[in-house]
């Protein structure tokens, strides 16, 4: 069975649960011929860890720099950048209609692919190939309840409104996370309710965590095998896998000298991850910078304490290994402002701080409060990556029987 395989969302947490959940499709079938789309920064790993890859993928829109472009300090303007994605969406579904005349596949696994989604919506004609949809949010909603935000909002939930209008357009739909995450609203007046549509279609599967965090509970395990000395405190910052978070990362490193006068034995180790220079990074002397670290959650379960962006692949990982952490969420960013702190707050999981109003002496502060607590997190529903794959897994079997 030959399966394209789309992961098409910004940063590094997207690719790296995909990659888990193509493991385990492949396990449970050993007939599949995975073939990639993605765009960097997602890119890099895919050929890192040697997989096939359409090498027209860099062809399709650039989500990352589109980003990169609407992004000033630590604000990050979804709103702008969904503008521009409404601008460009168009092409981009025309380009990956040409990549499915060339690999014919048999099925489409697309996450959070939505030029494609929207595409089959819009177009049911051209849709000639099962689908498969990974979400992790169901709606677009405003963070400051400005007009310009809100119309930007109603305008891109029309996206969302048609797609559940045109049932064909997925044959399968997975949210990676749980039902109580999807707001009881509507996408709009005289518009479908969101929880109610999508409790109806999604299957809920859990979050995907792309590791098994059992493996990595020994933290005096971890730390040998990475080089870390097991007396040192090690604080880990990290800011995803585009250059917006390089600010983020100054901010953690000034934080170092007060820290390091109440911890002797402090270690700081920022991870710069793929897009951002570790050369341009301005921190105080004693501060680790290393570039893109292959697998980071290795790291992550050697630390004390992680500083980070408010990611959801990251985020979700710090869960999972209980430990204690302070995100950042990029202001003007719906998703880590609504959706991914909302996650947050029903696990009980993490410290929410605003980047533009803590100086190095706050963030200080917040840090020597994290390390001494004891973290209660609601780790239940982890389960994401195996979920999907049974699910998925189920529309194999059903276009097998077709054939």
């Amino acid at each position: 069975m030959k399966v394209l395989f789309y992961s098409g969302s910004l940063g590094m947490g997207h690719v790296n649960r995909d990659l888990a959940i193509a493991s385990e499709l492949r396990k449970a079938r050993n007939d599949l011929d995975i073939i990639w789309v993605a765009g960097e920064p997602a890119l890099t790993r895919l050929r890192e860890v040697r997989e096939k890859v359409v090498t027209s993928s860099e062809d399709l829109q650039k989500e990352s720099e589109v980003l990169e472009n609407v992004s000033n300090g630590f604000d990050s303007d979804m709103y702008s950048y969904l503008v521009q994605w409404d601008k460009n969406w168009q092409g981009s579904y025309r380009k990956f209609l040409k990549i499915l005349a060339e690999v014919e596949p048999d099925l489409i696994i697309g996450d959070e692919a939505y030029e494609v989604i929207t595409g089959f919506a819009k177009w049911p004609g051209d849709k000639h190939w099962p689908l498969a949809m990974l979400y992790d949010f169901p709606m677009f909603q405003s963070i400051t309840g400005s007009v310009r935000e809100r119309f930007i909002c109603y305008m891109g939930n029309r996206y969302w409104n048609r797609g559940f209008k045109v049932r064909s357009s997925s044959d399968l739909s997975i949210f990676l996370g749980e039902k109580e995450e999807i707001p009881d609203v509507k996408y709009g007046p005289f518009r479908y309710n969101v929880r109610k549509v999508a409790w109806e279609r999604w299957k809920f599967v859990g979050n995907a965590i792309p590791f098994d965090p059992t493996q990595y509970a020994d933290r005096a395990k971890v730390r040998k095998e990475l080089g870390y000395p097991e007396d040192e405190v090690l604080i880990i910052g990290a800011v995803g896998g585009t250059n917006v978070g390089k600010p983020m990362l100054e901010l953690f490193g000034n934080a170092y000298p007060l820290l390091k006068a109440r911890l002797p034995n402090l270690h700081m180790v920022l991870v710069c991850g793929p897009r951002i220079d570790p050369g341009t990074v301005k921190v105080p002397d004693g501060v680790e910078v290393r570039g893109y670290v292959p697998d980071l959650f290795k790291h992550l379960a050697a630390c004390d304490l992680c500083l980070t962006q408010g990611g959801g692949g990251t985020t979700m990982e710090l869960t999972a290994l209980r430990k204690p952490f302070i995100y950042f969420p990029l202001e003007k960013h719906l998703e880590q402002q609504i959706y991914v702190s909302k996650k947050l707050e029903l696990m009980h999981a993490g410290t929410k701080m605003v980047a533009s109003q803590t100086s190095p002496t706050q963030l200080a502060e917040a840090v020597m409060k994290e390390l001494n607590r004891q973290v209660d997190y609601r780790t239940s529903g982890m389960n994401g990556v195996k979920g999907a794959a049974e699910e998925i897994l189920g529309l194999m079997n059903k276009i097998s029987a077709a054939e």
